[in-house]
């Protein structure tokens, strides 16, 4: 019907009627302005703060934060209960007898909801600015966040209002319209990126991080969108944030004009029915269907301990025809729902069978994806020896491996690769084994394989970064048999390139050092170097270094390690880097020796007072303690440091302690006081340890 009554007494006629909206409004504000003010009254609280830290909290509670996440929940609620008559066919037909215009009805919901949520958010802005005026912390950039955090709240308050307002007009019952609004926001950041990510990690051998392009699917969702609005732990970047509120505001007017045209034709007589559009059931539930039925079967699959890919099988099939039947009782509010469109059901099952085959069969060919030597500029390969080593680096430049080397590893890693695929599919067909570099050069995630199948006696992860000469950095981290592993590990270390890029002292500024200190575990001595000696030790040291194979690094055990204290770059502070001296350094060594350091000193040299041994083989844990001088005398001779001593646990020793499921402690006094030592020993001085009665 047309209607002569104007806008603005529609609004307020409509405004009469949502007081509990207007009720959580001002709840939500009043929150908003606790979180400010404690968040200032906290950094305050703190005994020496500066007001250079306050001022700095005040920035940060001005600006956008984490409320956004309730900002954009408001936003979903005020939808739902505005666009609530919808699914009442009592209220729907006293709205409609009303004399108003269904794109009037529209817009005076929508103005509404967004005129209360604006004036709560204006006065809780003004009153934000006073407190910081109060405070004295008043300035341009406080004005500046403030403004900035009123966008964000609108941009998250509309991208869930609109959203939910989409749910709600498309169907015809309260609880469904609510799920409905659920799967808008989470359907493509959540159900369908981390399906994507389940399916590599089940079926994939190897592994690597999820790529950036995974983050594009976040775009699928406004609301997912302006949650991310918010500050990182870095802080607020604008350069960043913009192509994210450019993307909502572009949702939000789509959205909008959407809904407006949906409610326009929406059908009075699906009140109280599942869904308004009954010709996009089909669409919804397969979409739905999909995601669903991957996760069941990954569950079922993990529910047996990964024990067989046969469960994925049983899993998808089950989740089909169970999710398939939970939508149709939905749509129809009908058990017998259940069985309805068979036939779209086993289409819909097909899909997701032909999806999961596809990650098995590894079509996409990312598990037998290595590059040729032509399209690589350098390669860079680690084990779990190195990769501390990457992430405390201070030398002048890491430079990867290249040249002949690099190509020599690349051979390694296509034999591995090669391998590999031949153990998964015996006598089947060799899947993208020719290493060309094409277009469709698989860029895709990880997996784990369902276990970590590294940590299984003759497996190995070894990880393998190629930067590519047309920029591209492609990462992989490759579960393969130890012996192939060996292989590259071995290849890499002979390479001048690739020490250069994991030990620091090659290329760093010496003069950073603080200091040297040489640590044998049984007694710890800064070395007192004047620059020319520093110069001629570390010379000494890399000449060795540059001698120690791979063999050497997974099968002997270090004697001693070196920390180097060095500066950090752009920072008034100090961090630390350990080196490890192996038993053929020996110029290494009889350096440290002409500095007074006891390089010759062993665990029979010192004075045991008391050995412990704790036995972890049986069901309950059986303990010693051994105090007796005489068994001590003994046994000291035949112990070993353990490599648990090492910092980080990362010499790269790979060889098994002789006392396995046994930990054996020393306590020793070199009149410094009592300190311990973890060690080995054989099975026969495990005996003797262990001869007396154990203690509960």
């Amino acid at each position: 019907m047309t209607s002569k009554t104007s806008f603005s007494k529609l609004l307020k006629e409509h405004m009469r009627h949502r007081l509990g909206v207007t009720v959580i409004t001002c709840v939500y504000f009043l929150f908003a302005l606790m979180f400010f003010v404690i968040t200032i009254q906290n950094s305050m609280a703190y005994e020496g703060w500066t007001r250079a830290e306050v001022y700095a909290t005040v920035l940060n509670a001005s600006g956008p934060n984490s409320l956004l996440i309730l900002c954009a929940a408001l936003g979903a609620l005020t939808a739902i209960c505005g666009f609530a008559y919808l699914h009442s066919r009592t209220k729907i037909d006293f709205f409609h007898s009303l004399p108003v215009k269904r794109k009037d009805m529209f817009r005076v919901i929508t103005a509404n909801s967004f005129l209360v949520f604006a004036a709560g958010l204006l006065v809780s802005t003004v009153i934000e600015a006073v407190i910081t005026v109060a405070l004295g912390y008043f300035t341009g950039n406080v004005v500046s966040n403030l403004l900035l955090a009123i966008l964000c709240n609108l941009l998250a308050f509309a991208a869930a209002f609109f959203t939910a307002a989409l749910a709600m007009i498309m169907t015809g019952n309260v609880v469904v319209g609510v799920l409905g609004t659920a799967v808008f926001v989470t359907w493509a950041p959540v159900l369908i990126k981390y399906a994507l990510l389940e399916l590599p990690r089940i079926f994939f051998f190897s592994y690597v991080e999820p790529p950036a392009f995974m983050n594009y699917f976040d775009y699928g969702s406004p609301v997912y969108l302006a949650v991310r609005m918010q500050p990182a732990a870095s802080g607020w970047n604008l350069s960043e944030k913009l192509p994210v509120m450019a993307v909502v505001c572009v949702w939000i007017i789509a959205l909008a004009v959407l809904c407006q045209y949906l409610f326009d034709i929406r059908p009075s007589e699906t009140a109280g029915k599942a869904m308004a559009f009954p010709k996009i059931n089909p669409v919804i539930r397969i979409l739905l269907v999909i995601p669903a039925a991957l996760y069941t079967g990954s569950y079922l699959y993990s529910l047996t301990l990964s024990s067989s890919k046969i469960w994925i099988v049983i899993g998808i099939v089950f989740g089909t025809v169970l999710f398939h039947g939970i939508i149709e009782c939905i749509y129809q509010f009908d058990i017998r729902g259940m069985w309805s469109h068979w036939k779209q059901m086993l289409a819909t099952m097909a899909v997701v069978l032909c999806l999961t085959g596809s990650f098995y069969l590894d079509l996409y060919g990312y598990d037998s994806y290595v590059p040729a030597a032509g399209g690589v500029s350098s390669v860079m390969v680690e084990d779990d020896g190195f990769t501390y080593r990457k992430e405390y680096f201070w030398g002048d430049s890491e430079q990867s491996i290249t040249g002949k080397d690099m190509e020599n590893v690349l051979a390694l890693i296509k034999d591995a690769v090669k391998e590999e695929r031949h153990n998964r599919f015996p006598g089947g067909p060799e899947q993208a084994t020719d290493g060309a570099v094409t277009d469709s050069s698989p860029t895709i995630y990880y997996t784990d394989n369902g276990a970590n199948a590294a940590e299984q006696e003759g497996r190995k992860y070894v990880g393998v970064t190629y930067y590519m000469k047309n920029g591209e950095t492609i990462k992989r981290r490759f579960d393969m048999s130890d012996v192939q592993a060996n292989a590259i590990m071995e290849a890499a270390c002979h390479s001048e390139s690739f020490r250069k890029s994991v030990y620091s002292l090659y290329t760093a500024d010496w003069s950073k050092i603080k200091s040297i200190s040489w640590n044998s575990f049984i007694e710890n001595q800064n070395l007192r170097l004047t620059e020319e000696e520093q110069k001629q030790f570390l010379t000494i040291y890399l000449s060795e270094l540059d001698t120690l194979d791979y063999e050497t690094m997974r099968t002997v055990l270090p004697v001693a390690e070196l920390n180097i204290e060095h500066e950090v770059e752009d920072r008034m502070d100090f961090t630390d880097d350990f080196y490890y001296i192996y038993p053929s350094f020996t110029k290494t060594l009889a350096f440290l020796e002409s500095k007074g350091c006891a390089v010759d000193r062993t665990l029979a040299d010192i004075n045991i007072t008391q050995i412990d041994v704790n036995d972890y083989t049986g069901d309950e844990p059986k303990n010693w303690t051994v105090t007796d001088p005489a068994i001590i005398q003994s046994v000291k001779g035949k112990l070993t440091i353990s490599n648990s001593n090492f910092t980080y646990y990362s010499s790269g020793y790979e060889g098994e302690s002789p006392t396995p499921d046994y930990d054996i402690t020393v306590y020793y006094n070199e009149g410094y006081g009592e300190n311990t030592l973890n060690v080995w020993t054989d099975a026969e001085t495990l005996k003797t340890l262990t001869a007396g009665e154990s203690e509960e």
